[in-house]
């Protein structure tokens, strides 16, 4: 959905069907165990041009922080130390934007453009710059407009997912897998919310965190051409609260415990259980996004934000870079870029 800073006040309302919690879990279950070599808070030593030139991406997509919506933009930002490269859209009227990501060959970025009460687009935009055009239409007009949103790409590029919801009283949220090949589709009931979506075992399943989604703490993976939706619970405890990976690697964000303690975990593609943690973040936190590099999964971005603060107070947002057991620092502040990824 349209990117916002709702995630530290604890819950997101989508088209008034929806109330998805992001909040902090008030169970009493311990954090994850450390990694072998535990990282017990973030880093704070800034990104240099050697760990980006030792692999990680030099740039981010993500959308710009704007004190109303209709002024935020998708813009590159630096992975060295976030600063704005170049927007890629420009303020419109309407609700905002959200959901940026990359398409696998680099070349496209694809986004939710807002566009009024209850009317949404997906749309594409030149990742050097270019023209924006709609690739989803909404349909219908007002109780009987069907907005599309949350679009993830397949990483080898031929599955796009979203959701679409009714703006009406009436209706169901669906689910979409569309082939970007032939046009053709498959559908179920069912909602993505901000829930990261990966493709696995040769696009035969997707998976992505219930949390997001509104149904739960754990895991869904939905299979295809089937439809069919299975659930794997997150540690006793804990919540999942971003997801990313290849065919290969599944890592999540997991926040756990009173203290909200806050990991990057790995995820097993045969039991979609936690196998083991992969550094520890700090406490306070919640997860915002997490995308690993296209050319070299080890290499990470992750969003953060404080998940301590009272539901009206404004806390501060990070954006790190991880590898090996540490995280750099790339900017933070209650300005920095939404939805970053790579």
């Amino acid at each position: 959905m349209v990117a916002g800073r709702d995630r530290a006040a604890g819950a997101m309302l989508a088209a008034g069907l929806f109330l998805i919690a992001t909040g902090c879990s008030g169970s009493t279950a311990a954090a994850p165990p450390a990694a072998t070599a535990p990282v017990t808070g973030m880093a704070t030593t800034p990104a240099t041009a050697g760990v980006t030139d030792a692999g990680f991406p030099a740039d981010f997509t993500g959308v710009s922080w704007a004190t109303t919506a209709t002024m935020a933009v998708v813009a590159v930002y630096s992975a060295t130390d976030g600063h704005l490269i170049r927007r890629l859209t420009v303020p419109m009227p309407g609700g905002g934007l959200g959901d940026p990501r990359l398409f696998p060959d680099g070349r496209t970025v694809i986004f939710s453009r807002g566009q009024g009460s209850c009317a949404q687009t997906i749309d594409t935009v030149p990742f050097r710059g270019g023209r924006e055009q709609v690739l989803v239409p909404m349909t219908g007009t007002g109780n009987n407009a069907i907005i599309p949103g949350d679009p993830s790409y397949s990483a080898d590029g031929r599955y796009l997912i979203y959701d679409t919801v009714p703006c009406g009283p009436s209706g169901h949220a669906l689910l979409h897998i569309r082939d970007l090949g032939t046009g053709r589709e498959l559908t179920r009931a069912g909602f993505l919310g901000d829930a990261d979506s990966v493709f696995l075992d040769h696009d035969s399943e997707v998976v992505f965190d219930a949390t997001m989604a509104g149904t739960g703490t754990g895991l869904e993976v939905l299979r295809m051409p089937s439809m069919a939706v299975t659930s794997h619970p997150a540690p006793r405890g804990c919540r999942y609260q971003a997801l990313a990976g290849t065919e290969t690697e599944t890592d999540a964000l997991l926040q756990c415990g009173p203290s909200h303690e806050l990991s990057v975990v790995a995820i097993s593609l045969r039991t979609f259980t936690v196998t083991s943690p992969l550094i520890r973040l700090g406490s306070c936190l919640g997860g915002e996004t997490i995308s690993l590099a296209p050319a070299d999964p080890s290499a990470m971005l992750a969003e953060t934000y404080d998940a301590c603060l009272s539901p009206t107070a404004r806390g501060d947002y990070r954006i790190v870079k991880i590898r090996a057991g540490q995280a750099w620092r790339v900017t933070s502040g209650q300005d920095v870029p939404q939805v970053a990824s790579w």
